[in-house]
C-alpha cells in the first residue's frame, strides 16, 4: 500500500557484488535479444549434445529519472576493455567537471576480487560468480569554483571483507588551486579513515582540481559521492578585532558625559594626542562630521578618510597591505573608536554595528542542497521555534535509529514493529518492539529526516522541525508494502489507543504522517483514521503518485490532510495526483534543476527521493511547528487554518495545489497569534532558489525575494563576481 515515489538516481551508497548479479542477468537478456536477432533456433542442448542452462527473458518497467546534474567518475572500474578508459589519475588527466555536479566514483588501492576470490586471481569472464576488481589509486578532476562554495565527499567501503572499516579506508580529499597548466598550490586536505561525510569551503573564486588518492595496499575498493553545490549565500565581511561583529566603516557612535554641554575631541594635539575635553563644534575640524543626534547626549559621526589615515598612522607597516579596502576602513574606525574612549568627556564610543533579521542558517553541510525549505521560508519560522516538545509518528517501513543526524530525535522505546507476515517483514521475528528498516527502500528513514532530521548539528541536512521527537512505526515491510490491519494497529497505537498487539503508548503522538495509499477504501483504516482525528491527532497522507484524480487512500479521508507535490518552480510535480480533496501542496520534487529531497536513508548516509511521500512530511513537520507553540492545535483546527489560507502561498487551482503551498513562516505567525504569545517575526530576506543551474538550452530562471517577517527589508545592492 506504499506510494514510494519515483527515484532518482543520485550516486549513493550501493555494493558492487551486489550489484553485479544484475549486471550478469542484463547481459543474459541481451544475447536472448541476439540469438532472435540473428535468427537463432530454440533447441535445448548445444550441437554436442550435452544440456545448456534454461535461458529465461523477464519483462522489466518503471521509471528512472537521472539529475540533470549528475556525473561519474570516468574510469570507475571498466571490466572488459580497460585499455579504451580514459584515465583521470593524474593532474594532467583530470577530468573536468561542470559546476555544480553530483558524481559517484571509486578508488582501489589493490586489485582483488568479490565474493568467492579470496586470492584475488579473479577470471575476467563475467558469468562467473567472481567479481574482480581493479586497482585506481587517485582520480583528479579539474573545475571552476566560487568563493565560498561548498564541496563535499561522501566514502563507504564498497563491500564487506571481514575488516573493520578503519582497516580498509585510507584516502585524501585534496582541494588545489590551478595557477597555470604546470603550476598549482595545495588549499585544503581532508583524511577518511571511515565510512563519512566531510566538507570544505573553497577560498575565493578560481580554477581548482580536486583530487581522491587512495593509500597504496589498502585492500578494499572504496565508493565516493563528490557534491559541488553552489549557494547565494556568502560569508559577511568581518573586523580583525572581532570576528562575530560587523559595522559600517567610517561611523563611530559618542556618548558624551557632560549631556548640557555635550563636548568631544581636542581641538589641539590631533587625534592620537586627545585627552582632554573640547567643545562639540571641535569635532568637524578633526574630521568627524555630525550625521544625526540619537538624544541629548549621543552623536553619530562620520569620519572623513583624513581622520582615518591619522587613526591608522601608528600601525606597522603591511598591515593594511594584508586586508581588503572595507577591512581596511574598518581597522581604521576601530582605532578612532579606541582613541575617542580615552577621553574623559567620553562615556562611550563604539562603532555603527550592522544588525540582521534573526533568520537562522543552518551548520549543516548538506543545506545548501536543500532548495525545498527555503521555498517553504523555513529559515524565517526557525527564529520562532524547532518544533522541540512535539512527538510525530512517522508511519512507514521503518527508520534506522542509529543514523547520525537521526538518532537524538529518535524515540526509540515507543518504537513499534507492526508487520505481522514474515515473508513481508523480513526480519524473521514478525510483530515486536524494533522498527528498524529492512529491505533497501530507506522510505521511512528518509520521511523521517525530512520531518525532523537533527539540525544546527554541523551533519548532514536539517528537518523541517528539526527539534521534534519521532516515534517510528513500521507497517510496511520489505517490498514496501503493508496491509489495512497492520497500519491501523499503527494508527491506533500512535493516538495512544487499544489496539490488536495489546501494546499501548503512554503518550500519544501529536502528528501522524503516512507517506504511503492506494485506491482502496477500507471501512477498516477509515476507523483508525477518525479514532486518531477524535484524540485531536493531526493526520497527513500523501495524495499519492499516479497522476491521476482518483483518490487514494488515506489521504481521501475526510480530516486527513492530503499533500500534493509541486516542484521547485511550484508548479505540480508530473507524477502527483490531484482533486478536489487535494488539502495543501508542498515540495515533492522530479523537474527543475533540483530535481529530489535530499534526506537521511540507512547507515547515516543521505540520498534524494521524489513523490507525494516526500512532500507530506513538509507539512508534517511545519504542523509540528505550530504545535510548539500553540499546544491547543489539534486536527480540526489545523483543518481550518489550512482552509482559510492563512498558512499558504495562493498557486491557484485548488483541485492541484488545494490551499496552496505550505509556508511554514506564515504557519509559525498564526500560531504565535493563536496563543497569544505577542511574538512577531523580525523582518527578513528570503531568496528562492538559493542555487541556479543552466543546462541544454536554459538561459534564464526567476529568483524570489520575499519578507516573511513583519517590518521593512530594503534590498541597497547586487552582488555578483561574473556577468
Amino acid at each position: 500500500m506504499c506510494c514510494p515515489g519515483v527515484i532518482s538516481l543520485s550516486p549513493i551508497k550501493t555494493s558492487l557484488s551486489c550489484f553485479y548479479p544484475v549486471l550478469k542477468t542484463i547481459l543474459s537478456v541481451l544475447a536472448v535479444f541476439q540469438l532472435a536477432a540473428c535468427g537463432g533456433g530454440g533447441g535445448s542442448a548445444s550441437s554436442s549434445g550435452e544440456p545448456q542452462e534454461e535461458v529465461r527473458a523477464f519483462s522489466v518497467s518503471g521509471s528512472i529519472a537521472v539529475e540533470r546534474f549528475a556525473d561519474a567518475d570516468q574510469d570507475v572500474e571498466e571490466r572488459f576493455n580497460i585499455s579504451f578508459v580514459d584515465n583521470n589519475n593524474s593532474f594532467a588527466e583530470a577530468q573536468y567537471l561542470a559546476n555544480p555536479v553530483s558524481l559517484g566514483g571509486y578508488v582501489s588501492g589493490t586489485n582483488g576480487g568479490f565474493l568467492d576470490d579470496p586470492d584475488g586471481s579473479c577470471d575476467l569472464n563475467p558469468f562467473v560468480d567472481c567479481v574482480p576488481y581493479r586497482k585506481d589509486l587517485s582520480d583528479f578532476f579539474e573545475l571552476r569554483l566560487s568563493e565560498n562554495q561548498k564541496v563535499s565527499l561522501s566514502v563507504f567501503a564498497a563491500a564487506e571483507f571481514g575488516t573493520s572499516v578503519s582497516d580498509l579506508i585510507d584516502l585524501d580529499f585534496v582541494l588545489y588551486r590551478r595557477v597555470d597548466s604546470d603550476t598549482r598550490t595545495e588549499e585544503a586536505r581532508l583524511n577518511f579513515s571511515s565510512e563519512q561525510t566531510r566538507t570544505l569551503t573553497v577560498p575565493e573564486t578560481g580554477d581548482y582540481y580536486l583530487s581522491i588518492e587512495t593509500a597504496v595496499n589498502v585492500s578494499a575498493p572504496v565508493l565516493y559521492t563528490l557534491t559541488v553545490s553552489q549557494s547565494l549565500q556568502s560569508s559577511a565581511v568581518r573586523t580583525m578585532h572581532n570576528t562575530s561583529m560587523d559595522f559600517v566603516p567610517g561611523e563611530v557612535l559618542v556618548r558624551f558625559r557632560d549631556t548640557s554641554s555635550q563636548r568631544g575631541v581636542a581641538a589641539n594635539g590631533g587625534l592620537a594626542g586627545a585627552r582632554f575635553l573640547s567643545p562639540r563644534s571641535s569635532m568637524s575640524a578633526q574630521g568627524l562630521r555630525a550625521e544625526k543626534s540619537l538624544g541629548a547626549s549621543t552623536m553619530l559621526y562620520r569620519a572623513s578618510d583624513q581622520a582615518l589615515e591619522e587613526a591608522l598612522r601608528f600601525e606597522q607597516a603591511g598591515v593594511a597591505s594584508a586586508l581588503t579596502a572595507r577591512q581596511q576602513r574598518q581597522w581604521q574606525t576601530l582605532k578612532l573608536v579606541e582613541m575617542l574612549r580615552e577621553q574623559t568627556d567620553v562615556l562611550y564610543a563604539e562603532p555603527n554595528y550592522l544588525y540582521s533579521a534573526l533568520a537562522v542558517t543552518p551548520n549543516d553541510p548538506l543545506y545548501g542542497q536543500q532548495w525545498n525549505l527555503p521555498m517553504i521560508e523555513l529559515p524565517a519560522a526557525w527564529d520562532f521555534t524547532s518544533g522541540a516538545g512535539v512527538r510525530v509518528a512517522v508511519i512507514d517501513s521503518g527508520v534506522d535509529a542509529d543514523h547520525v543526524d537521526l538518532n537524538d530525535n529518535i524515540v526509540s522505546a515507543d518504537g513499534y514493529d507492526f508487520v505481522r507476515d514474515m515473508d513481508m517483514a523480513g526480519d524473521g521475528d514478525g510483530p515486536d518492539n524494533d522498527p528498524a528498516e529492512e529491505g533497501s527502500s530507506y522510505h521511512g528513514a528518509h520521511v523521517a529526516g525530512t520531518v525532523a532530521a537533527e539540525g544546527f548539528n554541523g551533519r548532514g541536512v536539517v528537518g523541517v522541525a528539526y527539534g521534534a521527537s519521532i516515534v517510528p512505526l513500521r507497517a510496511l515491510g520489505v517490498e514496501g508494502l503493508g496491509t489495512v490491519a497492520d497500519i491501523a494497529d499503527a494508527i491506533y497505537y500512535a493516538a495512544g489507543l487499544n489496539n490488536s498487539t495489546g501494546q499501548t503508548l503512554s503518550e500519544a503522538v501529536d502528528i501522524i504522517n503516512l507517506s504511503l495509499g492506494a485506491p482502496s477504501d477500507s471501512f477498516v483504516f477509515e476507523d483508525a483514521i477518525n479514532a486518531a482525528l477524535g484524540q485531536g491527532v493531526i493526520v497527513i497522507a500523501a495524495a499519492g503518485n499516479e497522476s491521476t484524480s482518483l483518490p487514494s487512500y488515506p489521504a481521501a479521508y475526510p480530516g486527513v490532510v492530503a499533500v500534493s507535490s509541486v516542484n521547485s518552480d511550484r508548479t505540480l510535480s508530473s507524477f502527483s495526483n490531484f482533486g478536489s480533496h487535494i488539502d495543501v501542496a508542498a515540495p515533492g520534487g522530479f523537474n527543475g534543476f533540483r530535481s529530489g529531497i535530499l534526506s537521511t536513508v540507512y547507515a547515516s548516509q543521505y540520498s534524494e527521493l521524489v513523490g507525494t511521500s516526500m512532500a507530506a512530511p513538509h507539512v508534517a513537520g511545519v504542523a509540528a511547528l505550530m504545535k510548539a507553540i500553540y499546544n491547543d492545535l489539534d486536527s480540526t483546527e489545523f483543518q481550518t487554518i489550512l482552509e482559510s489560507g492563512d498558512i499558504t502561498d495562493n498557486l491557484g487551482a485548488p483541485g492541484f495545489y488545494g490551499a496552496g503551498l505550505i509556508n511554514a513562516a506564515k504557519a509559525v505567525t498564526k500560531a504565535a497569534e493563536l496563543a497569544s504569545s505577542g511574538q512577531t517575526l523580525p523582518p527578513s530576506l528570503n531568496a528562492f532558489p538559493s542555487q541556479f543551474g543552466f543546462f541544454g538550452g536554459d538561459t534564464a530562471s526567476v529568483l524570489s525575494l520575499s519578507n516573511p517577517g513583519s517590518g521593512t527589508v530594503t534590498v541597497s545592492s547586487v552582488n555578483s563576481p561574473a556577468d
